[in-house]
């Protein structure tokens, strides 16, 4: 049985009150079973997200580069820049070789993310939450509108669930 537990520090009780929201939605009942790689994006990432709207695209790609699910719509790199993103959580300036971090037309400036495990990016007012687990990807775009720690939140509980199967 996992036994980590979060201490986490809210300045107001609304911010509180989304916290667990988005909580609630990854309790275990909530979390993805024996399904079909398109399940884990259309059933747990293209959701209604707690703070309103959805994302406006989310994929799994493996480590190789293939899509392993992939949402309507969602703009469909060449394994190869795949490969390459995947090597930028090791060193940052690998992007700068296949033209920054862009998927479809959209190109966005990286923002941080968490060393060796999180990018996150940014366009406009909407941007891209990427999580590198074991052997996958789990990426989410969201658009205007949509809060950015509403996407951060479900890609990366979808990619710690994921890297906590092995996977």
């Amino acid at each position: 049985s996992d036994s980590r537990s979060l201490l986490v520090t809210f300045k107001t009780a609304s911010q509180e009150l989304h916290f667990r929201r988005v909580a609630e939605y990854f309790l275990p009942h909530n979390k993805p079973t024996n399904m079909s790689w398109q399940s884990y994006v259309d059933d747990h990432l293209m959701v209604e997200l707690p703070g309103g709207g959805m994302l406006s695209g989310a994929a799994i790609f493996g480590q190789d580069g293939n899509p392993w699910a992939l949402s309507a719509g969602f703009p469909t790199p060449d394994p190869s820049y795949i490969q390459a993103l995947v090597n930028t959580f090791d060193d940052p300036s690998g992007l700068s070789g296949v033209g920054g971090l862009k998927f479809g037309d959209t190109k966005y400036i990286m923002i941080g993310g968490e060393d060796g495990a999180v990018i996150r990016g940014k366009f406009g007012q909407g941007g891209i939450t990427i999580k590198k687990t074991v052997s996958a990807m789990v990426i989410g775009i969201y658009p205007n509108g949509v809060q950015p720690g509403d996407c951060n939140v479900i890609v990366e509980n979808m990619g710690d669930y994921l890297a906590g199967q092995g996977i």
